[in-house]
């Protein structure tokens, strides 16, 4: 008995494959380097016909050149052959790489089916049991009488089904280990990913801002608190566009809850070109708004009293 394992069929054919075209290869390099030699002796051939060589050296030169020829074209024929055998072991290969994956598929719809008549077959039990419990209910209630009719239904009508699925899943199956129907074997579900942190900074927006998380755009109203990254939240303190929680101006300015606006219209904080905020003092932005005029003929002092 081998101490080792005996390689896969699989295995054989491939390491056939791989000898068959080092080989078509060595015979390709041989093939080119007997015609050169044809070439070289076909023109010695001709050199010595033009300078009158002896009629012995003439006939040296003829049988060298009909050496090579006979070698080049064997040479040639090996290779159509080793091209032959190389076309005909990937053949094979394919196909028995067809049929394991074939068999790896018909396998996997066999778990399947198998599970699914583990889990079908306590389902069956568990309706049959509850049709006499449902009935007794039933005798008071009309939906313990309308589920007790479902139940008798599932208790009958789905092992019928079982059965045509089970000769549908036979079927599949031998279609496809004979080639006749193709089938992917699902891929596992890859990790769910889990988001990376964003560590975040609350400041006081002093404009309606957008800014971006990834692919997702965030806004905020005017005079509000919100959660930034925390560059971009610096980048809006430097800029002027926000200010910190703890600045008495946010107490000032703070005008209750506003629903973040869209997009269009904010400042984006993401914009390389964003210039600096331009805005006046907290008194100086309450007498703007105010809109005091000048009464006409009306003058006022040094101590704003009505002359």
């Amino acid at each position: 008995m081998s101490l080792f394992g005996k390689a896969s069929p699989a295995a054989k054919l491939q390491a056939e494959h791989t000898k068959l075209r080092a080989r078509q290869a060595d015979l390709s390099r041989q093939s080119t380097e007997c015609k050169s030699t044809v070439r070289t002796r076909q023109q010695h051939l001709e050199h010595i016909l033009v300078d009158g060589a002896s009629e012995d050296a003439v006939r040296a030169a003829e049988s060298a050149v009909a050496d090579a020829e006979r070698r080049a074209r064997a040479l040639d024929a090996a290779l159509a052959l080793i091209d032959a055998q190389i076309v005909e072991t990937a053949s094979q290969l394919a196909e028995l790489e067809r049929r394991e994956a074939a068999q790896q598929a018909a396998d996997s719809i066999e778990a399947d089916h198998t599970a699914f008549v583990t889990k079908l077959s306590v389902f069956i039990r568990a309706a049959k049991e509850l049709v006499p419990v449902a009935d007794k209910l039933g005798l008071t209630t009309l939906t313990s009488r309308e589920l007790a009719a479902l139940a008798r239904t599932a208790s009958t009508e789905v092992p019928i089904a079982a059965t045509r699925i089970a000769e549908e899943v036979r079927s599949t199956k031998e279609q496809i280990l004979i080639g006749a129907r193709s089938y992917k074997l699902p891929q596992p579900e890859a990790p769910a990913s889990v988001p990376d942190t964003i560590s975040t900074r609350r400041v006081f927006s002093t404009a309606k801002l957008c800014w971006k998380i990834g692919e997702t755009v965030e806004t905020c109203a005017r005079h509000q608190q919100t959660d930034m990254p925390v560059d971009i939240a610096d980048r809006a303190v430097a800029k002027g566009y926000a200010i910190e929680i703890t600045d008495e101006r946010a107490k000032l300015w703070a005008s209750g809850f506003t629903a973040p606006p869209p997009a269009a219209g904010c400042v984006d904080l993401m914009d390389p070109h964003l210039k600096a905020k331009q805005y006046v003092s907290a008194v100086d932005e309450k007498l703007a708004a105010a809109n005091f005029r000048v009464m006409e003929g009306t003058h006022l002092g040094h101590s704003g009293a009505k002359r």
